[in-house]
């Protein structure tokens, strides 16, 4: 397995497994995310699960619980990982957004004809350019002939905002308090909402418990302090976990590589 950034992109990083045997516990991202496989695999996203192979394009909206795990003894597979501010501008130019930082896909994976061509050809276009303009340019193009497809007609959803918003108030206090051991007593003070409530409201909408997410947000901040070249024990400490090797092991069921190793791909 292989992590890097696009060399004239510093927005888009790149994932890519070859024959791999790795699999992963419910996990999110930040950015919007973007799967092509090879092989079968058993994805779950969305609330729904479905077997995959050759030719489906995955999408994940930043924050999505999923997983995606091989059947089978080992997987090959890419994955685009693109800064979601960055989507919401070019989002912004194209669509009505009513309001919105950006529209999500309404689907969590798509067989278009002719899409998996297309993110092969996206994939190893950004991989290793090192000219910005024609980096951006490849993008945009695939974004708005492929992708945008699977964006844009969103309907207004007054009804899911006004209903998400205190659980907004939750997940926005775990971010905030990132460090420190949050108990279900704090965000149902936050809330408004009842312990049991809370809990299972959370889950139906963010896919993780509200400690599974705090868990994920602490091991995506932990990515960004390895890549900048924090010390092990420095980014555990510095974001509540209990000791390195709780640290080490949500991380590397997440990632299905070692903290250190996930470093070593930046340095």
């Amino acid at each position: 397995m292989n992590f890097w950034k696009c060399p004239a992109l510093p927005f888009v990083e790149l994932r890519e497994a070859k024959e791999s045997h790795a699999c992963f516990q419910p996990h999110s991202h930040d950015e919007f995310s973007f799967g092509m496989l090879k092989g079968r695999a058993l994805y779950q996203n969305m609330g729904e699960s479905q077997t995959i192979g050759d030719g489906t394009l995955v999408t994940i909206n930043p924050g999505d619980a999923h997983s995606c795990n091989p059947i089978g003894d080992h997987w090959s597979y890419r994955m685009l990982f693109i800064d979601a501010q960055w989507i919401g501008e070019w989002q912004d130019s194209r669509f009505d957004m009513h309001g919105l930082d950006y529209l999500p896909f309404r689907e969590s994976a798509s067989q278009l004809p002719g899409i998996s061509r297309d993110f092969q050809h996206l994939f190893d276009g950004l991989a290793y350019e090192t000219d910005a303009f024609a980096a951006e340019c490849l993008l945009l193009e695939k974004l708005d002939t492929v992708f945008g497809s699977l964006m844009k007609d969103q309907p207004e959803e007054p009804r899911w905002r006004s209903a998400a918003a205190k659980l907004s108030l939750a997940a926005e206090l775990l971010q905030d308090r990132l460090e420190e051991n949050v108990s279900l007593d704090d965000l149902a003070i936050a809330t408004g909402l009842s312990r049991y409530h809370l809990v299972r409201a959370f889950k139906k909408h963010y896919g993780l418990t509200p400690h599974g997410y705090q868990l994920d947000l602490r091991i995506k901040q932990a990515k960004k302090m390895l890549v900048r070249g924090a010390r092990l024990a420095e980014t555990a400490h510095g974001l509540g976990f209990a000791d390195q090797a709780h640290f080490q092991r949500s991380f590397k069921q997440r990632l299905a590589v070692t903290p250190r190793q996930y470093q070593g791909f930046f340095r």
